[in-house]
């Protein structure tokens, strides 16, 4: 008895595993959609024109070659038509119902059968092209193509590109790419979908890189996630190429803040004049600053504040890198800076109110790094931010003056330190190409 009650609970088990390893085939066949195949038979020419005729073939050729490039469709070989033209006249009358399509489709084993006609002359060809299904003799979809005859093919190719999304039974969204400037080169996935403006393709469901190519003109590239039943749209903006080797100048201000406690945070504005080379940006820039740093002096008869400042000079050299673009209106780059400054130390005449006194001046030297982001990078002006961190190797010497006492009169010191600051803000380009 426990022999059979084991023997039964074996054939349980295997049954039970074969109902979970069934459905899993089957759950995976239905997320990655089954492999399908399609045939494209000759089209019909309404046009009158015998110099439109190669149409019929060369049009259903282009088509199957580019749909051979796409995921989980076969394409029947188009060597295997001459056959099923012979056998019936689908391809010549252009008129299909559900006998001959199954018919057709048996004899080429194709699930899905590319069908179209025709007409109108080489300034304006008008396609009607059909996807029926062999089965059912269902039409799954249908575009009508206008184009100029040197546009056809690209347009055609488009427009089964857009039907590919249907015919292999996944999920689809639907995606419209519109460039700045119109006619540039669509890749989908690296297959050529044809040029911009592109309303509304059909893609099945998950990630797609998207890339716009026109010749003089930068490339631009995105990856999109296309869900089921959804609209997305994609309108880059295309600079020129010969912006990336251009000549700018401008000016910015920004906000210098001394790491030392005694420097009070103050603007710095500067000039400055660069050169693109490419990602690489060279440039040169000149700034000043009034940094205060006013001493209190404490004495038996209460505190003395001693008006104190900087005027700083500045000349430095910049070097910066841009690694991408975020899109087509904002781009970060990261880069070092270094160079010369002046410093003057000031304070306000003990005579003379509206005096100043020069205590001393010294050259520094600077160096750090920076980062900013570039808004509208392609245009004739562009805005950007920057934030930087500036670091002197050597030490500033910094005059400060202590009471007396009841004896009365200061006594000076020397002091040192670094004259290291962070700085944020921004400022505008003008480019000349």
């Amino acid at each position: 008895m426990i022999k059979n009650i084991f023997q039964q609970s074996e054939k349980l088990l295997f049954i039970c595993v074969f109902i979970f390893m069934t459905t899993l085939v089957l759950r995976t066949v239905s997320l990655y959609g089954a492999t399908r195949t399609v045939g494209a038979v000759n089209f019909t020419n309404h046009t009158g024109s015998s110099g439109l005729q190669y149409l019929s073939t060369a049009l259903p050729e282009s088509i199957t070659a580019t749909l051979s490039q796409i995921k989980n469709i076969n394409v029947v070989e188009r060597g295997q038509l001459t056959a099923v033209v012979k056998e019936i006249e689908l391809g010549q009358t252009g008129l299909f119902d559900e006998k001959s399509v199954k018919k057709t489709g048996k004899i080429l084993q194709a699930d899905v059968l590319f069908i179209g006609s025709y007409t109108g002359n080489p300034v304006e060809v008008i396609l009607s092209l059909k996807a029926v299904d062999v089965k059912t003799g269902r039409v799954l979809d249908g575009k009508v193509v206008k184009a100029p005859l040197k546009d056809l093919f690209d347009s055609t190719n488009q427009a089964a590109t857009s039907m590919s999304a249907i015919i292999s039974g996944a999920a689809i969204g639907t995606l419209s790419i519109t460039t700045t400037p119109d006619g540039a080169d669509i890749y989908i996935d690296g297959l050529p979908v044809g040029k911009s403006p592109i309303i509304e393709t059909k893609l099945p469901e998950g990630k797609h890189t998207i890339k716009a190519v026109k010749s003089g003109f930068i490339e631009a590239e995105t990856t999109i996630t296309v869900g089921k039943n959804t609209r997305d749209t994609w309108s880059p903006y295309l600079a020129e190429s010969k912006v990336r080797n251009r000549t700018d100048i401008g000016a910015n201000v920004y906000y210098f803040i001394p790491f030392n406690e005694n420097l009070k945070a103050a603007p710095l504005y500067a000039i400055f004049l660069g050169q693109s080379f490419q990602r690489l940006y060279m440039g040169a820039e000149i700034g000043y600053s009034r940094i205060k740093h006013d001493l209190d002096i404490s004495s038996p008869f209460g505190t003395l504040t001693q008006e104190r400042w900087y005027d700083y000079f500045l000349i430095q050299g910049h070097l910066t890198y841009a690694p991408f673009e975020i899109n087509s209106y904002l781009q970060p780059y990261f880069g070092i800076f270094g160079g010369w400054g002046y410093l003057v130390d000031y304070r306000k005449s003990s005579t003379h109110s509206d005096d100043e006194e020069k205590l001393s001046s010294q050259h520094i030297w600077s160096l750090g790094p920076k980062a900013g982001l570039t808004i509208a990078p392609f245009s004739k002006v562009s805005l950007f931010l920057e934030t930087r961190f500036l670091f002197t190797p050597q030490k500033v010497e910094r005059k400060v003056y202590e009471s007396r006492g009841i004896l009365g009169g200061l006594e000076e010191k020397q002091t040192v330190y670094y004259f290291n600051a962070f700085s944020i803000g921004g400022g505008i380009k003008l480019y000349f190409n």
